[in-house]
Order: C-alpha cells, then structure tokens, then sequence
C-alpha cells in the first residue's frame, strides 16, 4: 500500500469547534489536545508523527499575519475586548494580550512568522521532505465581515510578500490552499512559484458565498465535482499559477472526480472529525479511489496517531 501523507488539522487537532467542545469531555484523544493553531498544538502534531500541518491565517488591523480559524473573537478568545467583535479590528499588540482556548486550556495566539520558525526546526530535526506547512487563506471567511478594506494590503497581498522572506523554511515546503479560486488566482499573480490547493465543500453545503459581507466578489464553495475541477485548472492556468493539490472532504470522493483530479495530489479533509476507527469505510475507500487512477495521497486529520495506526491496519488486512 502506497504511503499517504498525515497532516494535522489547526495543529493536532481542532479543539473550539462546537462539535468539539462537546466531544472533548467524552474523548480521551480529543481532550488532552493543546488549544487549535498555537504553537503547542502544532508541536504536538509533529511529535505524533505528521508529516505537515494545516493552519489557519488572517490579519490584525497593522496588517501583522496571525495563526487562528476565525476572524470572530467569540469563537476563541477567552475575554475579547468589549469594543471589538473581529480579529481584524486589532492591532498585533493587542492581540498578544488574548488568551486562545475554550476548554480550559490557555495559549497564546502565535503569528505565521513564530509558526514558521517552529515548523522549519521540526523539519530539520526529522528530516521531512516535500511540504510541511498548508496555510489556509482564511480571510474573514464565516463572519460576515468585509473582506476588502480600502487603501490597504489585502491577505494576499501580506502572504505574498511576507512568506517568502522568510529566512528559514523555503516557499518549496509550503501549499496555500482557500476556498476562494479568486484568493489563488491572486496568490499565482503575485508569487507564480506557489504551491497551490483548492479546497472544496460538501456536497449539501455547497453553493453558498465564500465572501457574504462582499457582494461584489462571486466566490461560491465548490462541490468536489469533474466540471468544479476542470473549472479551478482552467481559472489558475489562465494566469500561470501551480495548482498542485485538491482538498476535497473525504466523503465526497467519487470515482469521476478522482479520475479528473489527476495528475494533481489529493489531500483530504475530514468534517466533524470523528475518530478513525469510524471512519475506516472512508478511509479505505480514499486509498482504493487513489490507487486506481494514481493519484498522492493526504490525509488532513485530527488524530495523526490514531489515523496512522488506522492505516496500518488497512494495510495489514491488504497482504491478507
């Protein structure tokens, strides 16, 4: 069996979702994790083994580049100031005072700039190749907040200019992957050596606007479909860009797409997050769907041990 690629979700593992607050006192592997998209929890990730880390980034009001899912406060910020409502709305420096975690545990809201040094010194450390970082172009997605602001830098615009600067890990170990086509198109404009991923919906939850406070900006989520697929090719090809990966939920795989996604790889994300052993169907199926038409391989999870030690079943049971 072919080797697949573990990434850790927010880390090792989303912590401030609803679902997982509500899993997190009934599951010993979810409730010893650090709090999502800090630097404990990335650690944590590859001390269990990832070999890369999806991440979450948006910017502060100086235009300072931060690691968390959400540009709303509420989702997980222990005490917001009373007079902000987004992370957009802060300066770096007043972001440093927030508390992240909303189960209990604390940690600070790291920037990419501190993440980045952390992956570079796991990278090193264990000799990974290919790449160790996926950063999700979060943006205000989710918040009905405005995504453009006049007379400033957009995220793109910051990630463009700020990643590769970075004196410690190479723009060669990095994806960047959204939502929003329109966000890629841009990022391949402004920096053509990017790695590229799109990332794609569920079935039912496509068709909504990625960017609602924005009218003007057409971005919808897109169904993992052949038509969707050969629509983002055609959309980033038109400006040079590297389209690498496609980041579709592991249960909307289906044999068409697998066959129109090549010769891109497949990184797989998994909704609500539930533990391996009950995802075995899916897994196996992602394995078989992938060995068919010749397509790498990833799977972005919460639990990188427990779903490790899953496939190694998997593969097990397949010498049989």
């Amino acid at each position: 069996m072919e080797r697949i690629r573990l990434g850790g979700h927010r880390g090792s593992g989303c912590t401030d979702s609803a679902f997982a607050r509500a899993a997190s006192p009934r599951s010993r592997a979810r409730g010893s994790k650090p709090p999502e998209n800090t630097l404990e929890s990335i650690a944590q990730a590859f001390e269990h083994g990832a070999d890369f880390v999806e991440i979450d980034v948006l910017r502060t009001l100086d235009d300072a580049l931060v690691v968390t899912h959400s540009n709303a406060l509420r989702e997980h910020v222990l005490v917001a100031p009373p007079s902000a409502r987004f992370m957009g709305e802060l300066r770096l420096e007043e972001v440093r005072q927030l508390r992240t975690g909303l189960r209990g545990r604390q940690s600070a809201i790291p920037t990419l700039t501190e993440v980045m040094d952390l992956i570079a010194e796991w990278r090193a450390r264990r000799g990974l190749g290919d790449f160790v970082l996926n950063i999700e172009i979060k943006d205000v997605k989710g918040t009905r907040a405005p995504k453009q602001a006049p007379g400033r830098p957009s995220l793109v615009e910051l990630l463009a200019k700020q990643v590769p600067a970075h004196s410690r890990l190479s723009l060669e170990a990095i994806v960047f992957s959204s939502f929003a086509v329109s966000d890629l198109v841009e990022l391949a404009r402004l920096l053509p050596a990017a790695r590229l991923g799109m990332l794609f919906d569920l079935d039912r939850e496509a068709g909504g606007l990625v960017y609602e406070a924005d009218p003007q900006l057409s971005d919808r989520y897109l169904p993992f479909t052949p038509a969707e697929i050969e629509n983002v090719r055609k959309q980033i090809a038109e400006v040079g860009g590297r389209l690498e990966f496609l980041h579709p939920e592991i249960d909307t795989l289906t044999s068409a797409a697998m066959k129109a996604a090549s010769p891109l790889g497949v990184n797989c994300w998994v909704m609500r997050e539930r533990v391996p052993v009950r995802r075995r169907h899916s897994l196996r199926q992602a394995l078989r769907l992938a060995r068919t038409h010749q397509l790498r391989l990833g799977v972005i999870t919460d639990f990188v041990p427990e779903t490790r030690q899953q496939l190694a079943g998997l593969r097990r049971n397949s010498r049989r």
